[in-house]
């Protein structure tokens, strides 16, 4: 066959089986290339790589496995020697190890069955190509909890972003170090976490992750592989998730892929989730990203992920280069979905009205539903937003659609008020209501009463959408003492209603409210009004009933 092994004398008579009886073998199981997404995928080495794989044999020697598992590096070199055959695959019964690695591909990998842990290995490169060092010498990874001298040296330098003590390690022919040095990140004394735990960098994703542009071109014009992934992802995206502009501006000067795969399935354009990446996402589409490209696993688009953060820059520059506004993901959202469902905190309402505005005045459906029938209307009222509720209703959003579990945007918001009291739930039941939302049924009011007295406002919304509402005694059990003690003018005026009618001028405003149902807002703006009077119509907190 050309090659042998120094294993154990199973494998050993294993590998002199002639070629005729290799063809023969059926392999039970095969692991799929993990750097090969797409017809952009992630080469390890760069891309002359990808041809002239030899057909895997299989190998069930528990010496091997051991090695292996433990991260024995001495028994690997003993065992996987320059002339030994690459193509193997190791299986073992039930939730144990197995592995496979591919001829020309530098880093093996083992995995446990059934979604387990991974490690990897690094391979022989190519001929005449260094990956961890110079010359014949070990192309083993460097282990960062273990190194020491100029390796030690090199790692630190390439973390503070030394470029002196770089350009000097790499300048000196005494030492093992080249700019496509594999540092080994990972703990191995906790083998059971290596999916967590496990990370594999190089010299190139140190300095572009950090923004260390001197250092990453030094390292690039020593002749560092620009699309080197040995952790499943380049330098590039590495450069994108940390918004850091002039390395990716750099790196795709000399040559990096816009378009290159993760192995999580993310491209560079799909990692640019900070506000300050909005140059990144410039010079990826400038360089010829798709801007319409997908995640393998949740099927986003860019305008998906800028949506869901909130990023109005993004979102804009992303639609003048054609981004596609119904393109629906695995879930059935459309960006605007997507936008509207993403919880967010108070202080970020008003980036999540901008980014939904921009979309739904570039013609996004307001209508949209995803697979759960959830209309932006519904995800907006979810997260308590009363600038993006009032947005959709404005242009016209069903206020009583309902999705699969039955529910309007009205119950949405009501069984969200507990949690967002920060958020003013109240402006989006209001809302609501003057748009025409079907009232909850009075019989109900009481259990409204049990989830939302902690915000009062809700619940005198609530009430003076009726012109009468039987209370009873249940009331002043289901309202906490404290919660009373808070707000004891509402509370006091709302108990009371089990005594005495409601007022003239509610029942006047009830009266009016009903006549022009379903074309109230539209007719008030015709109507001029002493302004006290149209904020009383619609609904104003006067925080007591009466």
């Amino acid at each position: 066959m050309g090659c042998t092994f120094p294993f154990s004398s199973a494998t050993q008579r294993l590998l002199q089986l002639d070629e005729e009886q290799l063809d023969q073998w059926k392999y039970a199981w095969r692991i799929r290339p993990q750097y090969h997404h797409s017809e952009h995928s992630l080469s390890p080495v760069g891309q002359g790589c990808q041809n002239s794989r030899l057909e895997p044999l299989e190998c069930r020697d528990l010496l091997v496995q051991n090695a292996l598992f433990t991260g024995d590096l001495e028994m690997v070199q003993k065992y996987f020697t320059k002339s030994a055959a690459i193509n193997l695959i190791i299986e073992t019964k039930g939730d144990e190890l197995r592995w496979t690695s591919r001829k020309f591909v530098p880093m093996a990998q083992v995995e446990l069955a059934n979604g387990g842990a991974v490690l990897e290995m690094c391979k022989e490169p190519r001929a005449g190509q260094s990956i961890t060092g110079r010359g014949d010498k070990s192309q083993e990874p460097i282990c960062t909890r273990k190194a020491d001298g100029s390796a030690q040296v090199y790692w630190q330098a390439l973390l503070t972003g030394d470029e002196g003590t770089v350009a000097e390690i790499l300048s000196d022919l005494q030492n093992d170090l080249s700019p496509n040095a594999v540092f080994d990140t990972s703990d191995l004394e906790e083998w059971k976490n290596y999916r967590f735990n496990f990370r594999r960098l190089t010299p190139l994703h140190i300095t572009a992750s950090r923004g260390y542009t001197d250092c990453l071109q030094l390292l690039l014009l020593r002749g560092a592989a620009v699309n080197f992934a040995p952790g499943g992802k380049t330098a590039l995206q590495g450069a994108c998730a940390a918004a850091s502009t002039d390395c990716v501006r750099l790196l795709l000067r000399f040559g990096a892929d816009p378009e290159a795969v993760s192995e999580d399935g993310y491209k560079p354009l799909h990692l640019c989730k900070s506000p300050d990446s909005i140059e990144c996402v410039q010079q990826l589409l400038q360089h010829g990203a798709s801007v319409n490209s997908r995640t393998e696993e949740e099927d986003d688009t860019a305008l998906h992920i800028a949506a869901r953060h909130g990023l109005t820059d993004h979102v804009q520059l992303l639609l003048r280069y054609g981004a596609e506004l119904e393109a629906k993901n695995e879930e059935g959202q459309t960006p605007l979905n997507a936008a509207c469902a993403q919880p967010h905190q108070p202080q970020d309402m008003d980036r999540y009205y901008q980014v939904c505005q921009l979309l739904v005045e570039s013609g996004a459906s307001i209508n949209a539903a995803d697979r759960d029938r959830q209309h932006p209307l519904h995800l907006a009222c979810k997260n308590a937003n009363a600038q993006v509720a009032e947005l959709l209703l404005a242009w016209g959003a069903n206020v009583n659609v309902m999705n699969y579990s039955g529910n309007t945007a009205l119950h949405n918001i009501l069984q969200a008020t507990a949690y967002k009291l920060e958020h003013h739930p109240e402006l989006v039941v209001r809302a609501l209501l003057n748009y025409g939302a079907i009232r909850i049924w009075p019989g109900s009011l009481l259990k409204v009463l049990q989830y939302c007295h902690t915000c009062p406002r809700v619940i005198e919304a609530l009430m003076n959408s009726y012109e009468h509402v039987r209370v009873t005694e249940d009331w002043v059990e289901a309202v906490p003492a404290e919660v009373v003690q808070k707000y004891p003018h509402f509370y006091q005026s709302l108990f009371s209603l089990e005594q005495r009618p409601r007022s003239l001028q509610h029942l006047a405003r009830c009266t009016l409210r009903t006549f022009l149902e379903g074309r109230l807002l539209l007719v008030l703006s015709q109507l001029h009004l002493p302004s006290a009077l149209h904020r009383f119509l619609l609904l104003s907190f006067e925080d007591i009933l009466y």
